[in-house]
């Protein structure tokens, strides 16, 4: 049975994204709004961990892999506190060949470059903690510039899975109007692996996007959008698979992770009703 340790941090994502299964209101206002905004505040993420953490003990054999924090940081979080990597994590980033993957900043990033190429001014705010209570940021006033808020939450890791190894991230988020804070989109996107086989009941993107079902609850996966990876973005096989392929997985994940920020981007102005 894999073991899934839930960091408390997090929790309040389920209270945060149940609300993503409503609709929203006036639709066709609130796009042409979206639309007509000229600058931005990205707000992103309260997922800080930078390190890339990857839990190989037989205790952990199987749960996912903390690179980058996230709601299942925990796993990672054990070494991470000690003030030490394992040797799984030290090996998978001396084989690829790259410095620690910090997936949160990245994602971030990816957004604020994403946005800017197509023409807002952002003003990025990273990190900022949350307020579950209120389901927002917990922003000052000077904090804010622009016309829109763009509120992200997000988790990313990879996972060890159905002998595989493979990215999975989740990330929603909110755009609200500055002025008042009044809601005017919201969403749920999340990466999947295709080729992971169907359970024998229930929806097989539990399986295939398992940081989305930590991620909050299980009603989001009746309503995220999802962005499947392809076949270079996952390692088939145990350590000695990982390990000979560390440099292909590596940059996998962080395209995966690039273009999940550009999916989200672009569904900012898709009000569904």
């Amino acid at each position: 049975m894999r073991k899934m340790i839930i960091n408390s941090r997090f929790l309040s994502l389920v209270i945060a994204l149940a609300a993503l299964a409503g609709c929203a209101s006036n639709p066709v206002e609130n796009k042409a709004e979206i639309q007509r905004a000229k600058s931005i505040t990205v707000v992103c993420c309260d997922s800080t961990s930078s390190g890339a953490v990857v839990s190989g003990t037989a205790m952990y054999s199987g749960a996912l892999l903390g690179l980058g924090g996230g709601m299942l940081g925990a796993v990672a979080n054990r070494s991470a506190m000690g003030g030490s990597q394992d040797g799984r994590t030290s090996r998978f980033i001396e084989r690829a060949g790259k410095g620690a993957l910090d997936l949160p900043s990245g994602f971030a990033e990816a957004i604020a470059s994403e946005l800017v190429s197509k023409g807002y001014a952002v003003n990025l705010v990273y990190p900022m903690g949350y307020d579950g209570f209120n389901s927002q940021y917990a922003l000052a006033p000077q904090q804010i510039k622009g016309d829109l808020i763009l509120e992200v939450r997000y988790a990313g890791q990879i996972v060890d899975h159905a002998d595989r190894f493979f990215p999975t991230f989740a990330a929603s988020f909110a755009v609200r109007r500055a002025a008042d804070k009044k809601m005017l989109n919201r969403g749920a996107l999340a990466t999947r692996d295709p080729s992971v086989k169907a359970p024998p009941f229930g929806d097989a993107n539990v399986v295939r996007a398992p940081m989305l079902v930590a991620f909050g609850p299980a009603a989001m996966v009746q309503v995220a959008e999802f962005l499947d990876i392809d076949e270079s973005q996952r390692v088939n096989g145990g350590d000695e698979a990982l390990f000979a392929n560390a440099a292909r997985l590596y940059e996998g994940t962080l395209r995966a992770n690039r273009d999940l920020a550009k999916l989200l981007v672009s569904r900012l102005d898709q009000v569904k009703q």
